[in-house]
């Protein structure tokens, strides 16, 4: 390698280094996918278009021109400004690819070499679009992405998982059964990688890998045991987006993703394409696990240590409470028992006052009543009927009433001689009928019994 070459080389490392963690993975995935070499060519076409790796990209596959950027030392201060600027925002990288090499041709052709061509790279162009799209959407973060496109995700994995059990059996690892993020998230919180599966429903070996590997009964339950299985067909929108994110060149492809803690974006700690038998892949996963397992003891150690922490906060903070409940139980005592004291002595006033209100309304009544009352008939006529009133103690009394008196009038009686009579019924046998004060009251006694002697009974209600 030349001097020139060497020099050119530690300005582009020097200038990568310089930018924002965000911008650099905008800047190295630019330039993978448009074989760029120059690290400021890619910073001036980013800039140009306000950071919009989608529209980068489709500027370049189509050959149209990018907008004038500023000069190169501005950009140099504003990717400063920025950097620092990150450090303040929170956001989802790209998807980092750790186990995918990616070679890069000389210079990228000239534009009115691209423009004879631009029609027959239509097809590359679109699917380009569409990884760009797919890491646009990644650098701003799970909850940006609208819920029909998550639905859609969803959708295309479930019947994926249907399909591929009609064609294969149901001898398979266990799909999950969600969009791509979905998996990502449930995996970071049961401390496992998802193994990503790309189906190229089209390519000759996998029917193969299917049927002889997938199925595999020992290999499925170490997958279960220790993954979460995802898997997807490149003929959806989320298959054909990873298949441009992955760089997955040959299939069967295979990925073992997983989300750093603390952080947002994947990261692909290792993938494998092409050709593979069942122990092959066994081999390759348990040697990921062996040389990534530090990760999710990581992961799981520092949940522990979060819930350890916050287990003895929570349990600081119930004691502090306890006391400030404690300290507050003991002031309010007093007071509680002299509110309770003094309620009980209004109580005691009230019922005193209410029963002796009672009392002097149950005595007007009946005073009332008694000198409303008819005198008590001679004894031996014929229009009257003796009226005999048993206790539920035993003890008698009578008085003669006319036949034509009501049932009232002896009840009013009753008042008179201090019985409350709006706790009473009176009841007579042969039939026996129960007679209420306020219902009854209109019954005369001869509509009672036509004979000369009449017993009522009380009772309470």
């Amino acid at each position: 390698m030349s001097g020139g070459e060497n020099l050119e080389t530690e300005a582009n490392t020097a200038l990568l280094d310089s930018l924002p963690q965000d911008k650099k993975e905008f800047v190295e995935t630019f330039m993978s996918v448009t074989r760029c070499q120059s690290v400021e060519e890619a910073v001036d076409r980013l800039e140009s278009v306000g950071w919009n790796l989608e529209r980068a990209v489709d500027l370049h596959i189509s050959g149209e021109s990018f907008p004038v950027t500023r000069p190169s030392s501005s950009s140099q201060n504003g990717l400063q400004n920025d950097s620092i600027r990150s450090q303040q925002e929170a956001g989802v990288g790209v998807i980092s690819q750790t186990g995918v090499h990616t070679t890069s041709s000389s210079s990228r052709p000239s534009t009115l070499f691209q423009m004879t061509i631009s029609f027959f790279l239509a097809p590359l162009r679109a699917l380009l679009k569409a990884a760009a799209s797919l890491l646009r959407l990644l650098f701003v973060g799970p909850r940006s992405v609208s819920r029909p496109r998550i639905e859609v995700a969803r959708r295309a994995a479930r019947e994926f998982a249907q399909q591929f059990e009609s064609e294969y059996g149901s001898i398979h690892p266990t799909f999950f059964q969600g969009c791509f993020l979905d998996a990502l998230n449930y995996a970071k919180q049961q401390f496992k990688f998802v193994l990503v599966y790309l189906h190229a429903d089209r390519h000759y070996l996998t029917p193969d890998f299917c049927r002889d590997v997938l199925t595999n009964e020992q290999l499925v339950g170490f997958i279960n045991e220790n993954f979460i299985f995802w898997a997807c067909s490149l003929d959806s929108a989320e298959g054909r987006h990873l298949q441009v994110s992955f760089r997955a060149t040959d299939f069967p492809f295979i990925a073992i993703v997983t989300v750093a803690q603390g952080r947002r974006n994947a990261q692909v700690l290792e993938s494998k394409q092409g050709a593979m038998e069942s122990d092959e892949l066994t081999e390759f996963l348990v040697q990921t696990l062996e040389r990534h397992g530090e990760i999710l003891n990581s992961a799981r150690l520092e949940q522990q240590r979060q819930l350890e922490t916050r287990q003895i906060r929570e349990e600081q903070d119930v004691a502090f409470q306890r006391a400030i409940e404690e300290d507050r139980a003991r002031l309010e005592a007093v007071a509680q028992e002299e509110a309770a004291r003094k309620e009980e002595e209004a109580r005691l006033e009230r019922e005193k006052q209410e029963a002796e209100l009672e009392r002097e309304r149950l005595e007007r009544r009946r005073q009332l009543k008694l000198q409303e009352i008819e005198e008590e008939p001679i004894k031996g006529d014929s229009d009257t009927v003796t009226i005999a009133i048993r206790h539920s103690d035993g003890s008698r009394i009578e008085r003669r009433f006319r036949k034509e008196n009501t049932i009232r009038q002896v009840f009013d009686w009753l008042d008179i001689r201090g019985i409350d009579i709006d706790k009473i019924c009176l009841v007579c046998n042969f039939p026996k009928r129960h007679f209420d004060y306020t219902k009854d009251g209109h019954w005369k006694l001869r509509e009672i019994d036509q004979g000369p002697h009449l017993v009522f009974f009380i009772e309470d209600k």
